[in-house]
């Protein structure tokens, strides 16, 4: 199968979702919010990332320093002019060095700066003399770089200072230290502010700009004196400016030896909302502009009772005297780490009375992010940025237990698995992955491999050791290693040294088992088959879940994992544990008998799927059924998330697949929920025209309203956090079902917005109202919504207009897409991409393209077409419309000669082979979708092999290390399930999390039938696996 067809159809993840928002922003450039769970993921990746790496190869010898000078203070002095017409700063640095290996060429990173030659001087502190400058070379424009050379050497075991005044540019490209704005009382103000990560410190001053190059800062900032200006450390002092009155030098205390990337500085009329002392030691403040300052409140509290939760998590002291987190109108990441000055989007910090559930979840988390790099990253940092992971993994991971220490009610350790863990999943798949260490680095840097398999590997790596062990561990590590650069051995070889400490016993060194998971891209399937004759064996087997593989391919020994393997048949009780080191096959015994299933990867805690015979599949189906709650949440989520994919890539049948679905009837989690939607949605986008929707919608139905009709409607006050994300995707699905009681409500409530445009609306509802009102109402509630458009900013309404299902009103607005009278120019692509996602605009539009492609370019021009072509092609699925798309791109190569338009051919292959392989699956088991399959009983035994026709001759039973003891601090709980061997039973300190007893409907055991043989792979056809990336997470950080 073609790679591209699956690395395409993994760029479909949100383009499941029927809606694309665009967020205007005073005509600022728009960035991908991970919150916003309809921008396509393809698109996503081209507005923007979690960071931004440079352009340029940072392996490569001509871009890196020499290493012969290492610094170790900077005074830097800059003044920014923020003015139209003279976007400039004016600065000065002077660097103490210390030479390590002879040299005659001072070598630093500078680029777009402007070197005033004249002022350079080097002073050889050991003689307090002057050293002769003879040349110097400017490489910014090829290498990044400038080079002053001076007569003599610098000699090793001698330290040098060396001084320079130059020019920089205040860009408006979000790097180094540039120039934001933002509009206040219709005028324009400006601020100066930096981002440095990963290596745009070079654009600000001249510096050694590589993060193992660490050095002090002292720094000076210049400022009009009615303006505010501020830095990683406190202000110790501020003068008057010679020659300049009305403005003034604003000095800072001296920093820790930090990296450059870190360095912060901002000039700006900002306003600062202290913390309550009470709460912290360290002085926290919020900086917003005025307008705002209202709304900090909210970050000013939880900001310094996070910070505590890490100093006593970890037992290591915050080292700074203060903390700001500061609001920045334009930012490139969702925000920076620099030590004791937090920068970040402004909507990634600030709450007010508009701010979603989703987005309200995301602020705690986003700080907790931040404030965890405080700690990982700023005072102990990866060597190289090879090793990112080290900073933006354990950033990632730790963030939901910060977060969760100020809002506990949001069981943000639960939905770890469906915003981190599954979310990653398929991105790492494919065979474009990466490792987490990454020797060969290129172009992967801050993606959701560092993040997110980084967060979920250290996960892994808590639950073997035992939470206790590793968090006296990362003290340890912490402690070793404070202000120092490290690689990933540095972190293994102290997580051992704890291990041992505490008596935990590992089957290889940590180095050795970690390895296998950061140093190898991929991660292993595991596949259970038991032995249900000879009673509680089973054979467990690992392989590569690799896109795409073909079935007769044996696992490359270079990609065999240690798995840390947990499983159960009880919730209730201690999970039994076992390793799976270099074997690919092995046997261990278990707890249970052949009538009960068996459940591995207890609470997800291993980055690996599981895979079972049908037997056992259908016995966990039962279970659901009877008692959805004897099974853990996380694992509900991991079953639901497992079975859909291994469908698509027929490991097992959709049957199977669906089977795990009955229960959802009486499910009342998110987490279940949310893991599962997304891949229903997809089908719902794929049958929505087929024979076999009735069969479908009424099936979902059935799943769907009960869940409905829990959530209600309606929010109250009392509604907790999860119940208002729950009713968010439960009113979607109700009334895109046309369940009567939500369209009736969408209809009522929208009547009553038209009688009252001014009334506020739910932030909550507000976008499922505005489009469910016009999907659900004819010309008078599309007038009212294009009326509101066209006399407000307010992008819902952009969207609200192209949910209609009336085609006339379809027809007629792809035609005032020409018209900028009609739809204003910016709009085009969002209007466009909207009606490619409505299910009876999608094929209007593709009629459209085709058919008015001159008047389309006479009126926009050739530059939207490629976004054009890609939005159409993610609903379409049968081969004459792909015969179609074909045909138009060929008529205009021209303009569509794009791996966009190519990945959206891709797309449309997918979903036409997917179609061909599961339609008629999936439609079968729609006709009678009541029947589980049933619990193997004791007087028909299933067709399976036996323990020793499974072995070969030289395999035997392997014992599992512990035994299933009762152990009530296992119970489905958020809290980890600790792995470990040990001998005395660790215990779990992770933040308590209270989960809500649910109530399952008294429910029939189906009528029991025969089982049938156990699963075969089968070959590995992956036609359709679209990246689950999901609204639920934040990008960068």
């Amino acid at each position: 199968m073609n790679r591209l067809i699956i690395a395409a159809v993994v760029l479909t993840s949100l383009l499941a979702t029927s809606l694309t928002f665009s967020v205007k922003d005073n005509g600022k450039k728009s960035s991908y919010d991970p919150f916003a769970p309809d921008v396509p993921s393809w698109r996503a990746q081209q507005l923007d990332g979690e960071k931004s790496p440079s352009a340029v190869d940072w392996n490569d010898e001509i871009y890196r320093l020499p290493g012969d000078l290492l610094p170790s203070v900077y005074t830097l002095r800059l003044l920014p002019f923020l003015e139209e017409g003279n976007f400039t700063t004016d600065g000065h640095v002077t660097i103490f060095v210390d030479c390590v290996s002879d040299t005659k060429n001072i070598v630093l990173n500078s680029i777009d700066i402007d070197i005033h030659r004249t002022t350079i001087t080097v002073l050889d502190l050991q003689t307090n003399s002057p050293m002769a400058i003879v040349g110097f070379e400017d490489l910014q424009s090829t290498v990044q770089k400038i080079n002053i050379q001076t007569a003599d050497s610098l000699k090793s075991g001698n330290s040098y200072k060396i001084s320079m005044g130059f020019t920089s540019i205040l860009n408006d490209k979000l790097i180094g230290f540039y120039r934001s704005s933002y509009v206040e009382d219709g005028v324009t103000k400006y601020l100066a502010t930096s981002d440095m990560e990963p290596a745009d410190a070079r654009v600000a001053f001249p510096c050694f700009d590589e993060p193992d190059m660490k050095a002090r800062f002292s720094i000076i900032l210049g400022r009009k004196d009615s303006w505010f200006a501020s830095s990683n450390m406190p202000k110790i002092g501020t003068n008057p400016i010679e020659g300049m009155p009305g403005y003034v030098w604003d000095f800072f205390d001296t920093t820790p030896v930090m990296s450059t990337y870190l360095v912060a500085m901002m000039v700006s009329e900002f306003v600062s909302t202290p913390s309550d002392p009470s709460l912290s030691n360290v002085k926290f403040r919020v900086l917003t502009r005025p307008e705002l300052q209202k709304n900090a409140a909210y970050a000013a509290n939880v900001g310094p009772r996070i910070l505590e939760f890490f100093e006593s998590f970890l037992g290591v002291d915050y080292p700074l005297a203060k903390e700001d987190l500061a609001a920045i109108p334009d930012f490139g990441p969702g925000a920076m780490e620099n030590w004791g000055h937090i920068d970040f989007r402004e909507n990634y910090l600030i709450i007010d009375e508009n701010t979603t559930a989703a987005s309200k979840q995301r602020v705690p988390e986003i700080i907790a992010h931040e404030l965890a790099h405080m700690w990982f990253g700023d005072l102990v940092t990866m060597e190289w940025w090879t090793n990112i992971w080290l900073n933006e993994g354990f950033a990632r991971y730790l963030q939901y237990f910060g977060a969760d220490s100020v809002e506990p009610s949001y069981r943000l350790l639960e939905q770890f698995v469906v915003n981190t863990l599954q979310r990653v999943f398929v991105a790492d798949s494919l065979e474009t992955t990466h490792p987490m260490s990454q020797p060969e680095l290129k172009s992967h840097v801050f993606d959701t491999i560092e993040y997110d398999k980084g967060a979920s590997v250290l996960r892994m790596c808590a639950h073997f050791l035992g939470m206790d062990t590793f968090r006296r561990g990362l003290n340890r590590y912490l402690t070793k290693n404070a202000y120092n650069n490290t690689m990933e051995e540095d972190l293994w070889n102290t997580l051992e040294e704890q291990a041992n400490i505490d008596g935990v016993i590992l089957p290889d060194s940590l180095s050795t088992i970690m390895a296998s998971w950061t140093q190898t891209e991929n991660y292993p399937l595991i596949t259970i088959k038991r032995s249900y004759i000879e009673g509680d064996g089973a054979l467990v087997m690992q392989s590569r879940f690799l896109l795409p593989i073909e079935d007769d391919v044996e696992t490359d020994p270079k990609t065999i994992w240690w798995v840390p393997l947990t499983y159960t048949h009880d919730f209730s009780l201690r999970p039994s544990t076992a390793w799976m080191s270099t074997e690919t096959r092995k046997l261990v015994s278990l707890a249970a008998t052949k009538d009960q299933w068996v459940i591995f990867n207890v609470d997800q805690a291993g980055f690996y799927r599981v895979a079972y015979d049908e037997a056992n599949y259908g016995m966990i189906a039962d279970q659901l059924i009877a008692d959805h709650s004897r099974i853990s949440i996380m694992n509900r989520a991991q079953l639901l998330d497992d079975a859909f994919v291994l469908a698509k890539v027929e490991k097992i049948s959709y049957s199977i697949a669906f089977d795990l679905t009955l229960f959802l009837k009486y499910e009342r989690e998110y987490v279940p929920w949310r893991a599962v939607l997304d891949e229903l949605n997809y089908i719902d986008i794929m049958m929505f025209k087929e024979a076999q929707y009735a069969d479908w919608k009424a099936y979902m139905t059935s799943l769907v309203k009960p869940y409905y009709n829990y959530v209600g409607f309606e929010e109250t006050e009392s509604d907790a956090h999860l119940t208002i994300l729950s009713r968010n995707d439960a009113l979607n699905w109700a009334c895109k079902l046309k369940i009567a009681d939500c369209v009736a409500n969408v209809q009522s409530h929208y009547a009553a917005l038209m009688n009252e445009p001014d009334m506020m609306l739910s932030p909550n509802k507000r976008n499922f109202l505005l489009c469910s009102g016009v999907e659900n109402g004819r010309q008078a509630e599309w007038d009212f919504a294009y009326n509101q458009y066209r006399s407000s900013d307010d992008g819902s309404f952009l969207v609200a207009i192209t949910c209609t299902r009336e085609s006339a009103i379809i027809y007629n607005l792809l035609g005032m897409m020409l018209d900028p009278n009609s739809i204003r120019s910016e709009d085009v692509d969002t209007l466009f991409a909207n009606l490619a996602a409505n299910p009876l605009g999608n094929t209007m539009a593709l009629d459209f393209l085709g058919r008015r492609w001159n008047d389309i370019e006479a009126a926009l021009g050739t530059s939207h077409f490629v976004y054009f072509f890609r939005s159409l092609c993610d609903r379409l699925n049968k081969q004459a419309q792909y015969d179609q798309m074909i045909a138009l791109r060929d008529a205009h190569i021209d303009i569509l000669n794009s791996t966009t338009v190519e990945q959206g051919l891709d797309v449309i292959q997918a979903n036409i082979e997917w179609m061909n392989l599961n339609q008629e699956e999936i439609g079968k088991w729609l006709m009678n979708p009541s029947t589980a399959t049933a619990l193997p009983t004791t007087t028909t035994e299933p067709t399976t092999v036996t323990t020793t026709e499974i072995l070969t001759t030289t395999e035997t039973m392997t014992t599992t290390v512990e035994p299933a003891t009762e152990d009530t601090t296992t119970k489905s709980t958020a809290t980890s399930t600790v792995f470990s061997t040990s001998s005395a039973k660790p215990t779990t300190t992770t933040p308590t999390t209270t989960t809500p007893t649910t109530t399952t409907p008294t429910t029939t055991t189906p009528t029991t039938t025969t089982p049938s043989s156990a699963v075969t792979v089968q070959p590995y056809m992956c036609f359709t696996l679209f990246f689950t990336l999901i609204s639920r997470w934040i990008l960068h950080n």
